[in-house]
C-alpha cells in the first residue's frame, strides 16, 4: 500500500506514474531495499495505470504467494 500511495502522490505532481526506482529516487517512497522477507517488490506500468507487485520467492506458511495493488487501490492475493 505504501508503494500505491507513493504512485498516487507522484502522479498528482507529475501527471504520470513512475518506476519503483524513480519513486525511491524522487523521495516519494522511503524504501531501503526492494525486498522484505520472502517478498520482492516491483511496479508494472501500463498505459496510465500501475500494478505494484510483491511475489514471494518461497511462500510463507499461511501467507499469500503473490500480493499486488493497482491504481484503483484494489488489493489482490493468491
Amino acid at each position: 500500500l505504501a508503494i500505491a500511495n507513493a504512485e498516487r502522490r507522484y502522479n498528482a505532481q507529475n501527471s504520470k506514474y513512475a518506476s519503483l526506482d524513480d519513486l525511491i529516487s524522487s523521495g516519494d517512497l522511503q524504501m531501503d531495499r526492494k525486498t522484505r522477507g520472502p517478498y520482492s517488490y516491483s511496479v508494472e506500468l501500463n498505459d496510465g495505470t500501475f500494478v505494484a507487485k510483491a511475489p514471494a520467492a518461497m511462500t510463507p506458511q499461511g501467507a499469500p504467494a503473490n500480493l499486488s495493488v493497482d491504481d484503483q487501490m484494489r488489493v489482490f492475493h493468491d
